[in-house]
């Protein structure tokens, strides 16, 4: 898992490379019946997609998301499928998506997308930087979708602002 991350991290990255070495830590992972790193290496598996531009990547993000992988794994698969939904176009279900990431770690009320987290407990989280990661890209995908229907561009943006106060 690590040496398809040291490839898939480079700016030179090697797809082919990574994805062989990540599917031998899948092997390995099924042979120990290890649900937490067929989470982690599903995952990766589905960035490195995502990092190529393939649609494969969510067949990935949701194979993970079946091995009940830990709340920050959680977090991230969210974060993950937020941004591939972003990336084709669909930005209603990006928005759905990090607030799933941010529920995970926060249980906000998850069907509210203008919900947030109090600042108190961003202050008390344990997992700040991925907490923080998603509620910036909260408010990025916010931005994004003051120009699309049915999204009032006045609220989108109040939105987005709402977000980067907190």
């Amino acid at each position: 898992d690590l040496l398809g991350n040291l490839y898939n991290d480079r700016e030179d990255y090697k797809f082919d490379f990574s994805l062989q070495n990540y599917k031998i830590a899948e092997k390995f992972a099924l042979e120990l019946n290890d649900s937490i790193r067929l989470a982690s290496v599903n995952n990766n598996i589905g960035y490195l997609y995502l990092h190529d531009n393939q649609k494969e990547a969510i067949v990935y993000f949701n194979k993970a998301l079946s091995y009940i992988p830990n709340i920050t794994m959680l977090s991230l698969l969210h974060r993950n499928k937020s941004e591939y939904y972003l990336k084709n176009g669909n930005k209603s279900e990006a928005l759905k998506q990090i607030q799933k990431s941010i529920h995970t770690l926060t249980e906000i009320d998850i069907l509210n997308l203008k919900s947030l987290p109090q600042k108190a407990i961003l202050k008390n989280q344990d997992y700040k930087f991925l907490l923080l990661s998603s509620v910036v890209d909260k408010a990025r995908i916010w931005i994004d979708l003051s120009s699309q229907i049915p999204y009032k561009e006045e609220a989108s943006y109040n939105n987005a602002l709402s977000t980067l106060k907190l």
